[in-house]
């Protein structure tokens, strides 16, 4: 079985503490899957929001027309920002986790 490169991006706060992170693995040549996760705590505005477009911006990312997001239940900046960016087909709850299912826009691609 081949194995598949993961990538991890990581949103840091001022004084360099680690804020929210995002494991991300190219499935095939149009579908890419994210893992995101936002530290317990108070959180900056905009922090879950950078994480997203940190995860879209990736050119591995961005290369694919399918993106598979599991994230924390509940978190709707994290979901408003995919859905300005994305246009979500599908979201599920899971235990503590949503599974977001999403076609990249066209115009989210730089």
């Amino acid at each position: 079985m081949k194995e598949r490169p993961e990538r991890e991006v990581t949103i840091d706060g001022e004084d360099g503490r680690p804020l929210a992170t995002a494991r991300i693995t190219v499935v095939d040549a149009s579908t890419a899957w994210a893992c995101l996760h936002v530290e317990p705590g108070h959180v900056p505005c905009g922090t879950r929001s950078r994480l997203v477009d940190a995860v879209l911006d990736l050119p591995e990312v961005a290369a694919c027309r399918h993106l598979r997001v599991a994230l924390p239940i509940g978190d709707t900046e994290i979901l408003e920002r995919m859905r300005a960016r994305c246009n979500c087909t599908a979201a599920r709850a899971t235990g503590s986790t949503c599974f977001v299912e999403a076609d990249i826009l066209t115009s989210s691609r730089r």
